[in-house]
């Protein structure tokens, strides 16, 4: 019996667990966001640019009203033609600089491209990606040569992306 009573105060002794620790919810980063019914043109579908028809008139890319939980949070964005990490598809545009405060936000992110210009220097046909990367941290500068290629963020650094995909005839721009 006393074999028994020693096994019952270890297995009890065992089972305490300490508390668990809360985290604060004020330390916690939240990503990016923003409406889909307001990102144009829609990217649920394949944008068909006419360049005979639109006599080589640029294209209108937008996000509007941004959205970060955490509320101080600078947001910085880069557009990118098909990325892939390389020299030949740097960064297209960005917010260079200090950030978008959080009193730009309604305003989002909006840009232009024309097809017949920016997508000639690639070696194939479309359709050709145009991604747009909102981040609540800016990128991450780690030498020279990354400075205009990408798209890494420092630790912790939350993102959010829209990818829109254009294609065209490329025999039928002016240039």
């Amino acid at each position: 019996m006393a074999v028994t009573g020693l096994w019952l105060t270890l297995g009890a002794e065992g089972c305490l667990l300490p508390m668990p620790i809360e985290a604060d919810p004020a330390e916690q980063n939240y990503a990016p966001s923003f409406p889909y019914e307001l990102i144009e043109p829609d990217p649920a579908y394949q944008v068909d640019y006419q360049p005979d028809v639109l006599e080589g008139a640029s294209l209108s890319f937008s996000v509007r009203e941004l959205e970060d939980p955490n509320d101080e949070d600078k947001l910085y964005w880069r557009v990118f033609l098909n990325y892939q990490g390389q020299y030949y598809n740097a960064i297209y545009r960005s917010n260079r600089g200090d950030g978008l405060p959080p009193s730009s936000r309604v305003e989002g992110v909006q840009f232009q491209i024309s097809p017949c210009l920016d997508f000639k220097l690639f070696p194939f046909e479309g359709p050709y990606r145009v991604e747009l990367v909102i981040a609540d941290r800016p990128f991450r500068q780690t030498n020279e040569e990354l400075l205009l290629i990408n798209q890494v963020l420092p630790e912790g650094a939350k993102s959010a992306r829209v990818h829109w995909f254009v294609d065209y005839e490329r025999a039928l721009c002016p240039i």
